[in-house]
């Protein structure tokens, strides 16, 4: 079977009607189900109506908190309002203003680094004979590395 005639088979079958006895035995079957006593139906209808109508009863009560007038506050005297105190007159010699000279042209900055010098290792190789000998000398003076290999 190719995917053609799966199409044309499937159009053949939404022609054909449906036989009234397979309709009914597939409502029955539904209205059944939904008539058990253990039936989601059942089982929520009551807790969905009553989260309903809690909610309606908060909403009005929301509602006619919001339509209530708003009372005026009795004001026992007019406010009063300060006016800023001149800032004190500060002497001629504090009020003027010291700038620095003109400075010269930009110099470059001379930065001197102090380090150590890093000295590596002594490394020696020496050939005798099949055997080759590695030596390495550290900065202490004690400890010296060989390497001798085949």
């Amino acid at each position: 079977m190719n995917e053609e005639r799966i199409h044309e088979l499937f159009r053949e079958m939404r022609e054909e009607p449906i036989p009234t006895a397979s309709v009914q035995s597939v409502q029955q079957a539904v209205t059944e189900q939904i008539r058990r006593p253990g039936s989601s139906a059942r089982r929520w209808g009551w807790p969905l109506g009553l989260a309903a109508a809690a909610s309606i009863v908060v909403l009005a009560i929301f509602w006619q908190a919001s339509l209530k007038p708003v009372e005026p506050q009795q004001i026992t005297a007019a406010p009063t309002i300060s006016t800023p105190k001149p800032l004190p007159a500060l002497p001629l010699e504090m009020a003027q203003v010291k700038t620095d000279p003109p400075r010269a042209s930009s110099q470059p900055v001379k930065r001197v680094v102090i380090a150590k010098p890093v000295i590596p290792p002594a490394v020696t190789e020496k050939k005798s004979d099949d055997n080759i000998l590695i030596r390495v000398e550290t900065e202490d003076p004690d400890v010296v590395i060989l390497l001798v290999g085949e």
